[in-house]
């Protein structure tokens, strides 16, 4: 597996959602097509309307269907319910803004656990939770539910309205994209 995998993350607007049952999601994405035949635990294989739940860019994307390479292939993960929001970014992440003073807050990766709780402003001092940041909003996911697509890229592919209005029809909550990695 390479030492970094890229996601297209969906998730509820609301980063404290959780379904109220377990099988929910999973049993919509099951029904749209998205996702088929549960691979490992609680990843998927693509669903027969994998490809019309998406929009790729591009005019030829190149998409690996085959489970037998590791995890280096485009399957969906749906998680186990987390306690707390998990912060999920993409590498090329810029830079958080201070929701009141908009200063750039700098270094925080390097407090990545500890700064799971909250980050200080160096300029106003103020100490604002993660979801309270001021983020590139297409390169961090937080959420405690979460969709994982594994392998697909920043810009590669995005979901359809469909497939967003018909979680938030379901769930009765707003969804979002967004584009993020593992290993970084």
């Amino acid at each position: 597996m390479p030492d970094t995998c890229f996601l297209l993350a969906l998730s509820a607007v609301d980063q404290n959602f959780v379904p109220g049952d377990k099988d929910l999601i999973p049993g919509f994405l099951a029904e749209a097509g998205l996702i088929s035949t549960p691979w490992r635990g609680r990843r998927y294989l693509a669903g027969e309307h994998f490809l019309g739940l998406l929009s790729f860019t591009g005019c030829s994307p190149f998409l690996n269907f085959d489970a037998d390479d590791g995890l280096g292939f485009c399957h969906i993960e749906i998680p186990e319910v987390s306690d707390s929001p998990q912060f999920l970014y993409h590498p090329h992440l810029p830079d958080p803004l201070c929701p009141d003073c908009r200063c750039q807050i700098r270094g925080w990766k390097n407090t990545i656990p500890d700064a799971l709780e909250s980050l200080r402003c160096p300029q106003c001092q103020r100490d604002s939770v993660l979801g309270a940041l001021v983020w590139r909003q297409r390169l961090v996911c937080l959420s405690r539910a979460p969709v994982l697509i594994w392998n697909i890229g920043e810009g590669e592919a995005v979901p359809t309205m469909d497939l967003l209005e018909g979680l938030q029809g379901v769930t009765g909550t707003a969804w979002r994209y967004s584009y993020v990695s593992t290993g970084v």
